[in-house]
């Protein structure tokens, strides 16, 4: 994320890391079984539709480089908005909605508790090539 904005953050859970979203980008949270699967050797997971809009939605373990990790017992399509339109991501938990303040902002992370690192909807890059 290029510059901290005091707000409300969703935080989740991906591959046994914690991390942290500015909530005005999520546009919804769907269950894992609204996932149309694809078989394809890449980040790309399948799709969902959401209000008759039907987007991508992305594997972010693959996407992040991150290792190991068991999807968790509630896992969750985070929908997001981006230039291109909607996209999606599964966290395999959603923790809370937390609200941060620039003194809760160091190095990348929201120090509220646990450190969460803060990832960018539109820094992902959640499109299909």
């Amino acid at each position: 994320m290029t510059e901290f904005r005091s707000g409300q953050y969703l935080t989740f859970r991906v591959g046994r890391h914690d991390f942290a979203m500015l909530a005005d980008s999520v546009r919804g949270v769907l269950p894992i079984h609204e996932l149309v699967s694809e078989e394809r050797p890449s980040s790309l997971a399948g799709h969902a539709t959401m209000q008759g809009e039907m987007f991508p939605v992305f594997d972010l373990r693959v996407k992040l480089n991150l290792r190991g990790g068991v999807q968790g017992r509630n896992p969750s399509i985070v929908v997001v908005s981006t230039a291109e339109g909607l996209a999606g991501f599964v966290a395999d938990g959603i923790s809370e909605v937390v609200y941060a303040r620039q003194r809760d902002y160091r190095a990348g992370k929201i120090r509220l508790g646990r450190a969460r690192p803060v990832i960018d909807a539109e820094s992902l890059e959640l499109v299909t090539l």
